[in-house]
Order: structure tokens, then sequence, then C-alpha cells
């Protein structure tokens, strides 16, 4: 098992062929190389071991916050989360609301019944309404 830490890319730059990042862990930057994830650019967020970046995750993923995603539409970035701010599904429902995927993946997070059907009411309660009664 390895531990992999969450970071945001805030600088990039090259050390003698390689290519480089200052990454900010909460407050705390740390030099880490990028060969494992050559897609990474400024803002990104990628899981570091050992001073490697090893793989790129959402802001969601890193801040652990619970996403929209799966049932709104695309486009939006994470934008909320990006600033420290909850997910609010701002860019509106999609034409096929995806539930069955988003709500497990809820309570393996640690929602219970009642905490995913308020969250997800904050967003667009006919929709899910209508989708979890079908």
């Amino acid at each position: 098992m390895c531990l992999g830490i969450p970071g945001r890319v805030v600088e990039i730059h090259d050390d003698a062929g390689l290519r480089m990042a200052t990454v900010d862990f909460g407050g705390i930057r740390r030099e880490v190389c990028l060969s494992c994830t050559p897609e990474a650019d400024v803002g990104s967020y990628v899981i570091v071991h050992v001073g490697f970046a090893i793989t790129q995750v959402d802001v969601t993923v890193a801040h652990g916050t619970p996403c929209l995603g799966p049932v709104t539409h695309a486009g939006c970035g994470a934008l909320c989360p990006a600033y420290g701010r909850g997910c609010f599904g701002c860019f509106g429902p999609s034409g096929s609301v995806n539930l069955p995927a988003l709500i497990p993946v809820l309570r393996r997070d640690g929602m219970d019944d009642e905490a995913v059907m308020r969250f997800l009411h904050t967003f667009n309660a006919a929709s899910f309404d209508k989708e979890l009664n079908s």
C-alpha cells in the first residue's frame, strides 16, 4: 500500500530536462516531478507519492467534496469546489439523470439516505423525485 497525497499544481518549470512543478498541499509547497502525468497543468490536482505526481484527479476528489457531476450537464469543470465551495450543480440537470451512478458513491463517502436526499434536493428536487420514483 502506498500513501498518495492530493495537491494543486501552482507552477511548472523545466529542471535539466525533467518537467517539474511546485505543488501546494494546503499551504505547504513542494517540488514534484510530472514525468508520470504529462497532462497536468497549472491548476490541476495531482496525487503525489515520494515526489512524483502519479495521477491527475478532479478537484472534488482532491477535496473529498460530493459532486453532482453525474447528474448535471457537462462543462462546469468543478468550478465551485475549486474555490472552496460545495457543488451546487450550476449547469442544471442533464436530460437523463444518472442517480444509479451517483447515489452509491455518496453512500460510500459516508452519506446516509437522509443526507443523500438533502444533497440532491439542494439542486433540482423535481428531477430527482421523478427519477427516484420511476
